[in-house]
């Protein structure tokens, strides 16, 4: 896309770069994200891989098999058994004669030479990889021009100062694999820049409701410096990134094709405000790939992976927000909705979200930084979290710690510890003193016992109705995130609690 603008590239580490080019001529040649090419770059560095695609030679396939099944080890039933291919590949580039076979499916394979069952399918994906290689140049280097869009993008890949780790979380699976590489327009400092970023997805149809709702949590997160990321769509995701900016906020949007391709047209000059206040744009796909619609939803989960806490403002009832918030909640990730007017199907995604127990209810759209930690300036890298590190996903906070028996961070500091998972005691509601982790528990066997949804919005309902009355929903998740940390909880994939046995 011409004419943004864009942050000059820092002197060149020739080495690093011919990795760096190497990762995004593999995107290139897979088109995305790759569950297999992850597993092989476990195993070799990409320019290795790069040049083991450029060999037309049968082996090339075979050993890139092989080094997927090393890869992919235990986690994976093929992986386990062609995993002795690469042991006895590797002992043919190294020695005379071949290391002595395994026992079991791996040593049977490394024995016979043969694929296994399900191989074929892998063996043929590779195939084209090759083909698609055999278009590119050889030398990774000689890719900067295209891959760069002519220097106006970064090219980010783990490792890197500002790569952000939070996309690790989606894991090597079939369908949600992370990203092998991000390209940025704008400054990559914009996904460090914040430990607990605000994701705000919704309607592209967005009504004054929505444009009204979102517009307030956007400002009142971004004013105390959250990175606000969205998907830079019109409606929801529009006034979201405009209001950031307007708020003086950073944000990010994440782009579904190439960012020579970025739309719509009609947000060009919200594109360029971004880039212009600090914020980026970015993909994890190459220059010239086409934004078509498949590619809408596999972008979602990045948006999910990169945000601490993803907000619903407006949505249908069959909306691509719903899409994110369902990769949210598989990534454990907070997940709130502000609900609507029952008779509007435009609200009809919100309530479902919230009637589900899949959402927290917010009663107000600036309630949102109830579920955020402390504020902190614009540009500072946030303090990482003491107990939890950068990929905590209960930050406590100062207002929080007396309270919840969390730890403060030292004065100045941009963040708070995270919560000890110490039985502390919390403050009295009446005559009898009540331990706020006991009661957290109670709560959830109650649910479970008679049948309710033991989630986060269940449960602070039950501890409000009760012992607690006028329970923060913040102080809820904070300490359902250090109980979980302890051991003395479960959180199951549909983001309810259990108590172990």
């Amino acid at each position: 896309m011409t004419g943004i603008p864009h942050t000059p590239a820092p002197p060149a580490d020739t080495g690093r770069d011919e990795e760096r080019l190497a990762r995004a001529g593999l995107a290139l040649v897979c088109d995305g994200a790759d569950h297999l090419m992850n597993a092989i770059l476990r195993s070799a560095p990409a320019t290795e891989v790069w040049k083991e695609l450029h060999d037309p030679t049968p082996r090339t396939v075979r050993h890139l098999l092989a080094m997927a099944g090393h890869g992919l080890g235990d986690d994976d039933t093929i992986g386990d058994t062609i995993g002795g291919v690469y042991d006895n590949t590797v002992a043919q580039n190294t020695a005379a004669r071949p290391a002595p076979a395994r026992g079991g499916a791996r040593g049977a394979i490394a024995r016979s030479g043969r694929l296994p069952k399900g191989a074929a399918a892998m063996a043929q994906h590779i195939r084209g990889w090759q083909d698609r290689a055999a278009t590119q140049p050889a030398s990774p280097l000689d890719l900067a021009e295209t891959l760069t869009d002519g220097g106006a993008l970064r090219i980010l890949i783990p490792g890197d100062e500002h790569w952000p780790v939070r996309v690790e979380d989606l894991g090597n699976s079939d369908e949600f694999p992370d990203p092998l590489c991000l390209w940025v327009r704008g400054d990559p400092a914009a996904l460090t820049a914040c430990d607990t970023p605000l994701g705000i997805v919704g309607s592209r149809e967005a009504t004054g409701y929505g444009t009204r709702a979102t517009r307030e949590a956007a400002r009142a997160a971004a004013e105390r410096g959250h990175v606000i990321v969205s998907g830079g769509a019109m409606g929801i995701d529009a006034v979201a990134h405009a209001q950031t900016v307007a708020a003086g906020g950073r944000t990010v949007a994440v782009m579904a094709g190439g960012l020579d391709h970025v739309g719509p047209v009609c947000n060009l000059e919200l594109f360029h405000s971004i880039v212009d206040s600090g914020g980026a744009l970015i993909s994890e796909v190459a220059p010239q790939t086409v934004p078509v619609a498949w590619r809408f939803l596999t972008r979602n989960r990045l948006i999910a992976a990169l945000s601490h806490t993803v907000l619903v403002t407006q949505a249908r009832y069959r909306s691509g927000a719903l899409n994110t918030a369902t990769h949210a909640l598989r990534l454990n990730r907070i997940v709130a909705a502000i609900p609507g007017d029952v008779d509007r199907p435009s609200n009809a995604g919100c309530n479902e979200l919230i009637y589900r127990g899949k959402a927290i209810l917010l009663p107000a759209p600036e309630s949102i930084v109830d579920l955020l930690p402390d504020e902190h300036q614009h540009g500072a890298a946030p303090t990482i979290a003491q107990e939890g590190g950068e990929n905590a996903l209960f930050p406590d906070s100062a207002l929080d710690a007396a309270g919840a028996g969390g730890s403060v961070a030292p004065s100045g500091g941009a963040h708070a510890s995270m919560a000890a998972p110490a039985r502390a005691r919390c403050p009295e509601d009446g005559p009898e003193t009540f331990d706020l982790d006991d009661a957290i528990i109670s709560a959830i066997r109650r649910l479970r016992r008679t049948g309710g949804s033991a989630n986060i919005a269940s449960i602070h309902q039950a501890l409000e109705s009760g012992p607690y009355p006028g329970l923060a929903v913040r102080r809820t998740a904070i300490r359902l995130g250090a109980l979980e940390l302890a051991g003395r909880l479960l959180r199951n994939a549909d983001g309810t609690f259990a108590v172990p046995r």
